[in-house]
């Protein structure tokens, strides 16, 4: 490319030199003329007239010829319309040059008639050159042209000639008429005009030639205004106008026929250029925007060799153009378990025993060995005789779209098989989708029959659905319970877990719930609940009578210690039937107070208010209790406030001094670290897990064990961690999600 460059641009400076030497030669011939015409008209200015306006009359005869003949192979719509146009102009300087006066030819007429015809060809030759450049964006059809300007310039001869209604434009004796003059500057005007336009329009031409044509119009307007001031056809000034009238003819001559003639390839090789330039501009746009389109755009022969493809095509098979360019597509880039096929819907649309289809999908190999499934768009490409040369296909990346889809298709199997109902509703309210496990749960055969309409029409009581709803709308999740209607009638409860979806903007799309009926665990927990009010009944009955016999049994052993003396072993006897007495009382109180441990649902409850309550339980002036734990909520039994009871009793009683407890939380991965701590004597390092078993404890034994098992029922675990001296350290580990803060509370 860089060669054929620099070659180019040997041979333009070759031809500017050849072209230089050309433009010289002519120049000094023009000179010479020059001189050879001003001596003519010193001795005989008739004949310097006619020489002049034959050389004019040659020149545009000459134009004429060559533009014509040539009008099938010339871009250049300006040359032809200068040609057809100058034929004009010459015919009726011809006219003039036979009119002039001394020629004697057209007699009767006088020297006005030379005048009129000279007028009529300079405001020709100026309509001429203004209109000109206009044909360089215009089709030309110069049959037409050259009847107009055939009717124009008869209507100006039988104006002249016959009808006579040429205004005049030359007296005798007196010199030019006013017309003459009016027409002289008009023609000047015109003139400008046609240099302004040429100016605009010089991209068309060559510099030479745009520079010679201008100046043949500035030469052609000077020789306009020394006609407008002569008062003989012989003065000074008429000659002047003649001498710059051929100056200007030589240079059109020079600018379009030597031109032309001299240099036919260099102008046909400049539009070549020119057009070659255009293709490549046009080559590179398309390129450009192959490059840019995001989808696979190829090209392959009827032997399924690669003929093109863009960016994304290489990007996907991680290879550049070149490196695809000339491979069998199939051979190389379609996997074999494919190829077969590909190759049959190839081989059917260029034989034309089928038509290749308008869609299709298969597999290609990147150069890295991964596997990308293409949606193809195909297209046959024939040639100018219709004979099929290739494929022209459009491909797009389906890969993770297929995998989305076998995704869903997955997901889409294990919501339908699911034992769970499953009901998708949209921001109307509407149900768009229902699994079959739903469906079967309200009585309905088909989805048809459910789907379209409003979830209030299958609730038992509309109004809680809107609340669930909104609900879910302020928080974005709820879970809880609420009443359905199934189709025959009756009523279900029903647990549910609902989400909002929303788009990449946060808008929401749709409200998914998971549904499950509990109307028999419903009335197993009515009749647990029953059972269990009755068991609490009869246990509350129970331990009356029972702590009522205590009573009796610890009077009767009052009685025994007063009534008998005090021997052994009988004193030793009655100490531990007293002793028994106050451990069962001890018990069954404890009884009393866990009997509802686990028969209530875990409930949010924040932890300073429980600790709070607990420590007013010892009196203003004997315990101490200080909270560092903000607005942690924690998920518990309703008896958790006996867990901290026992804790805080556990160090009254056996922290030897205790004055103050402190509790703090803090959050460790994701779990929530609730610490009771005293400033007391501690625990012993062997009693840190003992202390939890049942029995274990100067008490009941009961107090740390129970602790240990309600914290449990919601997975929450309890240690000891202190050091003895330094008081106990009792750590609450909090699962996630079982915890949290009363800002992120959802209704």
């Amino acid at each position: 490319m860089t060669g054929g460059g620099e070659d180019g641009q040997t041979v333009s400076l070759r031809q500017a030199a050849l072209m230089q030497g050309s433009e010289l030669r002519f120049f000094i011939f023009l000179a010479l003329f020059l001189i050879l015409t001003v001596a003519l008209s010193l001795y005989n200015y008739l004949l310097f007239h006619t020489i002049t306006e034959l050389f004019i009359i040659l020149i545009a005869g000459v134009m004429f010829i060559i533009a014509w003949n040539t009008r099938r192979y010339l871009n250049n719509n300006y040359l032809l319309f200068l040609g057809i146009g100058y034929f004009f102009i010459a015919v009726i300087e011809l006219l003039h040059t036979l009119a002039y006066t001394g020629m004697n030819i057209f007699t009767g007429y006088g020297t006005n008639l030379a005048t009129q015809l000279w007028v009529a060809a300079r405001l020709l030759e100026a309509v001429v050159l203004l209109i000109a450049p206009f044909m360089l964006s215009r089709r030309l059809h110069p049959y037409r042209e050259f009847l107009i300007f055939g009717v124009v310039t008869t209507g100006i001869i039988v104006a002249v000639f016959v009808t006579g209604t040429f205004p005049i434009c030359y007296i005798e004796g007196e010199g030019l008429t006013l017309f003459k003059v009016v027409c002289e500057y008009l023609i000047i005007v015109l003139l400008l005009g046609a240099l302004v336009l040429l100016w605009k329009k010089q991209a068309s031409f060559e510099p030479i030639i745009f520079r010679l044509l201008a100046a043949s119009i500035f030469f052609t307007i000077a020789a306009e205004v020394f006609f407008t001031l002569y008062l003989n056809v012989y003065g000074f000034a008429n000659l002047l106008g003649h001498l710059l009238t051929l100056v200007s003819f030589a240079l059109v001559y020079r600018a379009i026929v030597v031109s032309a003639l001299q240099r036919p390839f260099d102008l046909i090789f400049r539009d070549l250029a020119r057009s070659e330039q255009d293709v490549r501009r046009e080559r590179d746009r398309v390129a450009q925007y192959l490059n840019i389109a995001e989808v696979i755009l190829l090209a392959f022969d009827t032997r399924g060799v690669t003929t093109l493809i863009n960016r994304k095509g290489s990007e996907l098979l991680g290879l550049t153009p070149a490196e695809i360019i000339g491979k069998d597509w199939f051979a190389t880039y379609v996997p074999e378990d494919q190829r077969e096929e590909a190759r049959k819907r190839l081989s059917a649309a260029m034989s034309g025993s089928a038509e290749i289809p308008a869609h299709s999908e298969n597999d290609i190999i990147a150069a890295d060995g991964r596997r990308r499934t293409i949606s193809w768009r195909n297209a046959v490409i024939h040639d100018r005789n219709g004979t099929v040369v290739g494929i022209l296909s459009s491909g797009e990346d389906i890969t993770d779209l297929r995998e989305a889809q076998r995704g869903l298709m997955i997901k889409d199997a294990a919501i339908s098989s699911s034992p769970d109902g499953v009901v998708i509703i949209g921001p109307d309210e509407r149900i768009m989708y229902a699994n079959p496990a739903y469906l079967q749960l309200l009585g309905f055969r088909t989805a048809d029959e459910i789907l379209g309409r409003r979830i209030t029409d299958v609730a038992a009581d509309p109004n809680r659905i809107r609340e669930m709803l909104g609900a879910i709308g302020d928080g974005g999740h709820w879970t809880g319970e609420y009443r359905a209607r199934v189709r025959d009638g009756r009523v279900v409860d029903l647990l549910v877990s609902a989400t909002v979806a929303t788009d990449a903007d946060g808008t929401p799309i749709c409200t998914m719930a998971s549904v499950v009926d509990v109307t028999e665990m419903q009335l197993y927990r009515k009749a647990l609940e029953e059972a269990n009010k009755k068991l609490g009944l009869l246990s509350s009955i129970t331990r009356h009578d029972v702590l009522n016999q205590i009573h009796v049994i610890l009077s009767y052993v009052e009685l025994l210690k007063d009534e008998l003396p005090p021997l052994e072993p009988a004193t030793t006897y009655l100490k531990g039937v007293e002793t028994a007495a106050h451990t069962i009382h001890g018990q069954i109180n404890f009884t009393r107070d866990y009997h509802r441990m686990g028969v209530e649902a875990p409930v949010w409850q924040r932890v300073a208010e429980v600790f709070q309550e607990n420590r007013y339980a010892w009196g203003p002036d004997t315990l101490t209790v200080r909270t560092d734990v903000d607005d942690v909520e924690v998920y518990a039994d309703p008896m958790l406030e006996k867990v901290f009871y026992n804790l805080l009793d556990n160090a009254v009683r056996h922290g030897n001094g205790v004055t103050t407890v402190t509790v703090s939380f803090r959050e460790e991965n994701g779990a929530g670290i609730i610490v009771v701590e005293d400033d007391g004597s501690g625990v012993p390092e062997g009693e840190k897990e003992r202390i939890f078993e049942r029995g274990v404890g100067k008490n009941t034994g009961f107090g740390l064990f129970l602790t240990r098992e309600v914290l449990g029922l919601t997975s929450i675990t309890i240690h000891e961690t202190g050091r003895v001296g330094e008081g106990a350290r009792f750590e609450l580990r909090v699962p996630p999600g079982v915890w949290r803060r009363g800002a992120d509370a959802v209704s």
